[in-house]
């Protein structure tokens, strides 16, 4: 009997610690960031300044998903270190309580990026996290400015526009599309966007042809490989997939002629 009963208080040991599940990854812990109890304190969150949301989900026995596992030493060490000092905050899906943003999926890991209480741009899942922390490392992410946009150029309003870098890869599932990133700053359009616009854009009317246009200068998000936001350049978009690109004003007329 006695062999029986310390069996069952030792399995109850074993429980209790998997309960806790690991709570340290490399340098750092999750009790190293300050816990969100509930949704509603998204909203006092970036009045200072922008502010990163870790979402995760730890179950009952203190499991975390596959994909929050990879993550969540790359992305606590980044909460504690990144260079523009901004303050990361977790938030446990399965205990948090109040009603989730309608912006923000179910779906773990994801980095939320708060400012003024708004979530203004979002990372969902592994891949994206990576991605995003290696888009900081080689300044590839630009953050959303307090005003997203400069008053566009007449010649510009005919045409949709894009204020995210992510929409790029959304906005030709189906077919074919061509995207043009134009350089137009507090002081106008660059020389080499007046250069390519008239012609660029007298081609676009006269073509059957899905095009958006994007100001490198003013949308936010994690820039792709392919562009440069001071420099226009002209892209053809296949499923979701840039498939040329041409990035000099030369490169640009040929692709026209």
């Amino acid at each position: 009997m006695r062999t029986y009963i310390l069996l069952i208080g030792f399995i109850g040991i074993l429980f209790l610690s998997a309960c806790g599940g690991q709570d340290t990854f490399g340098d750092y812990s999750y009790s190293d960031f300050q816990r969100i109890e509930d949704w509603d304190d998204v909203n006092d969150l970036g009045h200072d300044d922008f502010a990163f949301v870790f979402v995760y989900n730890r179950d009952y026995f203190g499991g975390l998903s596959t994909g929050t596992e990879m993550v969540s030493e790359d992305i606590l060490k980044f909460g504690a270190e990144n260079p523009m000092g901004y303050t990361m905050y977790r938030v446990n899906q399965s205990d948090v309580t109040g009603i989730r943003p309608s912006n923000v999926q179910r779906r773990d890991p994801k980095v939320l990026i708060v400012r003024h209480g708004e979530v203004v741009d979002k990372f969902y899942g592994a891949l994206p996290i990576f991605n995003f922390l290696e888009a900081h490392e080689e300044d590839r992410y630009i953050y959303p400015a307090l005003i997203l946009e400069l008053e566009k150029d007449a010649i510009y309003e005919p045409y949709t526009h894009f204020n995210n870098w992510r929409d790029i890869r959304d906005m030709a599932r189906d077919s074919s599309g061509l995207v043009y990133i134009y350089a137009q700053d507090a002081e106008g359009r660059t020389e080499e966007t007046k250069a390519i616009d008239d012609v660029l854009l007298d081609y676009i009317d006269s073509e059957d042809i899905t095009f958006f246009l994007g100001n490198g200068h003013t949308m936010i998000g994690l820039v792709p490989a392919e562009m440069t936001p001071d420099y226009p350049s002209l892209h053809i978009v296949e499923n979701n997939v840039i498939v040329e690109s041409f990035t000099t004003v030369e490169e640009i007329m040929d692709f026209i002629e």
